[in-house]
């Protein structure tokens, strides 16, 4: 199992010269086709094409869904649109010159956010 590396910085947002902040290193990431290797580990009746349509199944509506300002409740994420921008008063309007529509994500159900993740390995890199 890989590990989540990390190192430490003094802390430049807080006035103790004696804090510090953990930056951590990336370890790769997975691919849709890494993914569905790790699925078929796991046993299933799906053939590895049938998975990788169905996941790009799910990538197009999420993104369509996405495009047309939709909230989602999903296992993994959440997600939801906001309006950014400077409105000059109560009756000015959205101008996509110079506002826009961000989409925040947090995690949904299945990814804990605290505490740890239970068996997650960490190890401090050398200095």
């Amino acid at each position: 199992m890989d590990t989540l590396k990390y190192h430490l910085s003094e802390n430049q947002l807080t006035p103790d010269p004696d804090d510090y902040m953990s930056i951590s290193e990336p370890a790769g990431s997975y691919t849709d086709g890494d993914f569905v290797t790790e699925m078929l580990k796991h046993g299933t009746l799906s053939s590895r094409s049938n998975i990788l349509a169905t996941m790009n199944l799910e990538k197009h509506v999420i993104g369509d869904l996405v495009k047309q300002s939709k909230p989602l409740k999903l296992s993994l994420f959440n997600g939801s649109p906001s309006i950014s921008g400077v409105f000059d008063g109560p009756y000015d309007l959205f101008d996509s010159n110079c506002d826009y529509v961000k989409y925040n994500l947090s995690p949904g159900l299945v990814i804990p956010v605290r505490p740890c993740f239970k068996g997650a390995c960490v190890g401090a890199l050398k200095a």
